[in-house]
């Protein structure tokens, strides 16, 4: 099948280099402590933005990420979402030649449903702001910039409070700022932002976020559990994609609908890093996408930061469980009764590929040896078509065992 981009790639996600990917085996603590901000750090030696999606012109120079000049707007955001609470982000920001009024470079870090909080230069002032839920900005300070005293930015928080920091290169921080912490920072996304105004060409360049080395682990998977219950999706799929179609979330269920005619990508995306070693991934499909097509496809799958691949998926009648770069492993007819439950578990070296009629007793479909890398995986659910006559996929009950 070859619908997005005219290839059977499901997803692409960003990577890391191989070092950076097996953590420790230590047990994750359970939320709100795993998946800290921490976990956030490179130094750019390598160059290839992979914890960056979408860094657009910035190109890696001298082991620094250095934004376009020519540029009016530029952005250098994370893919995941990370938690705040006693935890940090702190990045070497370098500004080379003069801002003015409206020019902007920030230290962004956003919430779940568009609250942000900023450390950065504001024109030719330090300046640090908080936006919670549309409400105007609460400005904690402003002080003239000092790009050899501000020439580190660091924003952490510490029990309660959100403490704003600045140093100079290779010195210590200096805390200029604090205030109460608001509760939504344990779902953040971190980026550099930049904004010139008509006419300015100053530079940018940053390096050293959280000094290159990631602390911490993320949550496991056992705590991903979803019912669906509510009138909307919750935080922890707010990085779910629905390209041209609509993902909603009522009466129990959520709803992958792709629009007719279209290219479409829908896809249930959990948030933030997860470790599925020991533990599974399961889903109830109480509707599937139509069966007598090859132009709709549903896909459940595990990916790794090094885009290492688990997936089980259903197109025109087939199941078929498959590895890295689509190769399929096996593959029997689709039985909507039978296989109404999708899981893919992780346990003793092997990943497994299984199905279940009733959430509780799982079939194997197959079995391969575990990857490298499944202690920081995505996980989600994806519709892909491009047909005149689309049908919707219903999921239910991500990660729960129904009762007898």
């Amino acid at each position: 099948m070859a619908l997005v981009g005219g290839c059977d790639t499901v997803f692409d996600f960003d990577r890391v280099p191989d070092a950076a990917i097996d953590a420790p085996p230590d047990a994750p603590p359970p939320p709100p402590h795993c998946s800290p901000m921490s976990m956030l750090a490179d130094d750019f030696t390598a160059g290839d933005f992979l914890l960056w999606p979408g860094h657009d012109t910035i190109a890696a120079i001298g082991g620094r990420a250095v934004f376009d000049t020519s540029r009016q707007y530029q952005g250098l955001g994370s893919e995941y979402f990370y938690d705040l609470e006693d935890s940090a982000i702190a990045v070497d920001i370098a500004i080379t030649g003069t801002m003015v009024t409206n020019d902007y470079v920030a230290l962004e870090l956003t919430g779940r449903y568009g609250q942000l909080l900023m450390l950065g230069v504001d024109g030719t002032d330090l300046v640090a702001r908080i936006y919670n839920d549309n409400n105007p900005a609460d400005e904690l300070v402003r002080v003239t910039y000092d790009p050899a005293q501000h020439a580190r930015l660091r924003v952490a928080r510490v029990g309660a409070t959100l403490e704003f920091s600045v140093a100079p290169p290779g010195g210590p921080f200096t805390l200029i700022a604090s205030g109460p912490s608001p509760a939504w920072v344990t779902y953040v996304r971190a980026s550099v932002q930049v904004a010139r105004n008509a006419g300015s060409t100053f530079g940018v360049a940053v390096d050293n976020v959280n000094g290159g080395t990631p602390m911490g682990a993320p949550c496991h998977v056992q705590y991903l559990q979803d019912d669906f219950e509510g009138s909307m999706l919750g935080v922890p799929w707010i990085r779910s994609t629905p390209y041209s179609g609509t993902l909603v979330q009522a009466g129990g269920v959520v709803t992958l609908t792709p629009e007719v005619s279209q290219v479409a990508s829908i896809t249930l995306l959990a948030s933030a890093l997860q470790d599925v070693r020991g533990g599974r991934f399961s889903v109830e499909i109480p509707q599937m996408v139509d069966t007598q097509s090859t132009a709709q496809r549903l896909s459940m799958f595990v990916a790794t930061l090094d885009n290492k691949t688990v997936t089980l998926s259903q197109e025109n009648g087939t199941l078929r469980w498959t590895k890295t770069g689509d190769v399929q492993v096996g593959s029997i007819p689709y039985d909507p009764v039978a296989h109404r439950w999708w899981q893919i578990r992780e346990d003793a070296g092997l990943v497994s590929w299984e199905v279940s009629a009733d959430g509780r007793t799982y079939a194997p479909l197959g079995t391969m040896p575990s990857i490298p890398g499944l202690d920081r995986t995505s996980l989600g659910i994806q519709v892909q078509e491009n047909t005149a006559q689309p049908k919707a996929a219903i999921l239910d009950n991500v990660n729960t065992t129904p009762p007898p």
